[in-house]
């Protein structure tokens, strides 16, 4: 029962993809937004990268009101490599190095 469902489950997803133009890179966008959140927002704590994806929703729908929609990517990848260079650590990571000995 359980190969039959999953053939059948197989053979829906695939007329579906027929039918409404699914690409092998569909969500590659959305990856690559929430990879940038993460740097945005930092990793030392949960907090950051939601604060991350908060603020780069305000940016881009911002920049989108500025400049025209299609340059909303552009923006939000200024932001990113501006918060490379100023503060690479994140919005709520701190620069603190620690050694061991």
């Amino acid at each position: 029962v359980f190969v039959a469902c999953s053939a059948l489950a197989g053979l829906a997803g695939i007329l579906m993809s027929l039918d409404t133009d699914l690409t092998p890179a569909l969500g590659m966008r959305a990856v690559l937004m929430g990879m940038v959140a993460v740097v945005i927002g930092g990793t030392k704590s949960a907090a950051g990268p939601f604060l991350g994806a908060y603020f780069l929703g305000l940016v881009q729908h911002l920049g989108g009101a500025v400049f025209p929609a299609r340059w909303q990517d552009a923006v939000v990848f200024v932001v990113l490599v501006l918060f490379l260079l100023c503060r690479p650590y994140g919005l709520i990571g701190n620069n603190a190095v620690t050694r061991t000995v």
